[in-house]
């Protein structure tokens, strides 16, 4: 459907019922669902019944057992109506309007042949039942029955010369059919009709044929929602399809012209309100956005997700304190929201009140989507604070709630590292891994562990492992090449290695320094010299490489340069064991200095730097 599935009335209902032909109609007339009195046995009239019934107890039932119905349908209880209105059936078969909303109501369960008949039936009844006819035209267009369809409208027209919505229906049914030059003609000599108090209505549903077949009528399309809003310039529908096209068209700021023009004349329009509001978030115009979204709240104070939405909003325009408010204001309307207490932990984080952020997080239950994540959030702040112990603990718990949650085997594996209890660590991850036998980060974390423990080979063997799952996993290419440079084999290979890194990643640090150490470990001194330059250029506040750079220097009898690098690294070292092994080499140089001068002939023992970094940063 063109047209049709957007009026928004009754046509689009029935499109489920496929394509028809003359001789469905034969099928559902001769089925057993045709039944004039078609109400269940437990609402059947008592088998005593006669005429001298007392007509008006008939009647009052018949209205109660009605009443019932319609309110069965506004609360959505589409079986419990039906039930209703067939009783109603019983006492009063010849309502016409009971058989039409009983009929409405099948149409709402699907049962559409059952509605077929109500409707014809309804219709023989009073042919001149406008409502009859009208379902019974939509009926009859889903089938695609679109003779008898338009027959039916015509006929409402006759009765009704002035009925705004079988034109409609007919210029829908038109667009359906592909028809649009009939379709827009059709509209066109109902616009142009002075006296017709709804021509609006008309120019706009030709603007919305124009819209939707393409760019080449956008043209026509706008001329004609103008058209529109010249007839009825407070008419919202035509203002927000007219917003729309622009946007079609990239015409941005003209859509948001117009709608900011139509909101100072007019009332304030919820469609209008909530196209700007979309319009402002896409753009990033947050304040902007707050601002429409507030009017929204003003139709519907009640609606939750628009109120998180405003909240959302003010987090991105950092007004954080307006957010926490408004969050605690959604959590008393539904306590139980994990994506208000997920928020709020943020918002909270975000104000520094960490312990309020971790009570939000810690709130959030197992089964939730946002509790990996809350978890490792509230575990980080403990750590913040100085609790390791209890990040540690909270994060272990979480792993056991959530076993199927890789990111909290490698979260946990990061804290153990940090707690140097890296056995522990081995043993969690070899479970993980048979766990999730393809996850990279956990094979990689799991090597990394290893190498804290000096197993070279079970190193070796996990880098392989994670490159097999992804050839292109950067951290593993760099880390099994240093490993390979530290060990003094394979340099060849590690080579290769660190080239296919370098490709993905050119301005690493890390890599680069990978490079340079892998040249250096070749010989080919003047090669590292200009790879480790540029990686500590990249990453000055790192150890290791400024340690790499001071080596080199020293090997190309540049003292002074190396001195003064083994003194920054020195600096930005924290690992005891490590600093003293910088120190030893300052203590050479100065011991040189001592015996020979300034100048260190190139007969001196040439010190090589045995220290490996930290890859699992890189």
């Amino acid at each position: 459907m063109l047209l049709a599935k957007k009026i928004g009335l009754a046509i689009g209902a029935f499109t489920l019922l496929g394509c028809g032909t003359t001789s469905k109609l034969a099928m559902f007339r001769n089925s057993a669902l045709f039944n004039t009195n078609n109400a269940p046995t437990k609402h059947a009239p008592p088998s005593n019944y006669d005429k001298r019934v007392d007509e008006f107890h008939m009647q009052s039932t018949a209205d109660y057992q009605f009443s019932l119905g319609e309110s069965y349908s506004l609360d959505g209880q589409t079986q419990k109506a039906i039930e209703a209105f067939k009783a109603a059936l019983v006492y009063d078969e010849k309502a016409v309007q009971i058989r039409v909303r009983l009929a409405e109501e099948y149409v709402k369960s699907g049962r559409f042949a059952e509605a077929l008949e109500e409707a014809e039936f309804a219709m023989n009844m009073d042919g001149n039942h406008i409502p009859t006819r009208i379902l019974l035209g939509n009926l009859y267009s889903s089938l695609k029955m679109y003779d008898l369809a338009i027959s039916q409208f015509q006929v409402v027209l006759d009765i009704e010369p002035k009925n705004i919505q079988a034109p409609l229906f007919i210029g829908a049914i038109l667009a359906e059919q592909k028809k649009y030059g009939e379709a827009i003609k059709h509209f066109t000599a109902l616009a142009e009709n002075k006296d017709n108090e709804k021509r609006y209505m008309f120019y706009y549903y030709i603007g919305r044929i124009h819209s939707e077949r393409g760019e080449k009528f956008y043209g026509k399309a706008e001329e004609a929602f103008s058209d529109s809003l010249r007839v009825k310039p407070d008419f919202e529908r035509s203002v927000t399809s007219l917003a729309k096209l622009y946007l079609k068209m990239g015409q941005m700021e003209s859509s948001v012209n117009l709608l900011k023009s139509f909101q100072e004349k007019f009332l304030s329009d919820q469609d209008v309100a909530r196209l700007l509001s979309q319009i402002y978030i896409e753009t990033e115009r947050f304040e902007l956005a707050y601002d429409q979204l507030k009017i929204l709240e003003g139709f519907d104070p009640r609606n939750l997700g628009l109120k998180l939405q405003m909240a959302l909003m003010l987090i991105r325009t950092e007004r954080f304190q307006e957010a926490n408010q408004k969050l605690k204001e959604l959590l008393l309307q539904a306590p139980d929201s994990d994506k208000v207490l997920y928020y709020l932990g943020f918002v909270n984080e975000s104000l520094k009140d960490l312990g309020s952020a971790i009570s939000y997080y810690d709130k959030i239950v197992p089964e939730s989507s946002y509790y990996p994540e809350t978890a490792m959030h509230s575990s980080q702040l403990l750590k913040e604070q100085g609790e390791m112990g209890e990040a540690v603990r909270k994060i272990r718990m979480a792993v056991k709630a959530r076993p199927d949650r890789p990111e909290l085997y490698a979260y946990y594996a990061t804290l153990l590292d940090e707690t140097k209890d890296h056995k522990l660590a081995v043993e969690m991850l070899e479970g993980a891994v048979q766990r999730f036998p393809e996850n990279t980060q956990l094979h990689f974390f799991l090597g990394s562990m290893y190498d804290r423990l000096g197993s070279v080979k079970k190193v070796i063997s996990q880098m392989e492992q994670v490159i097999r799952l992804d050839q292109n996993h950067v951290q593993a290419l760099n880390y099994l090449a240093y490993t390979y440079a530290e060990e003094g084999e394979n340099l060849e290979l590690a080579e290769s290695l660190v080239d296919r890194a370098i490709v993905l990643k050119p301005n690493d640090g890390y890599i680069l320094d990978t490079k340079g150490w892998i040249l250096f470990k070749q010989g080919r001194l003047k090669q590292a010299l200009s790879f480790l330059e540029k990686a500590y250029s990249l990453k000055v506040d790192e150890s290791i490489i400024a340690e790499h750079l001071a080596d080199v220097y020293y090997r190309l009898e540049l003292v002074d340069k190396a001195y003064k690098m083994y003194v920054e690294a020195a600096k930005l070292e924290n690992d005891s064991e490590k600093l003293a092994k910088i120190q030893q080499k300052l203590a050479a140089i100065n011991r040189q200095r001592q015996s020979v001068g300034r100048r260190v002939p190139a007969s001196t023992p040439r010190e090589t730097a045995s220290k490996k970094p930290t890859k699992d940063n890189q």
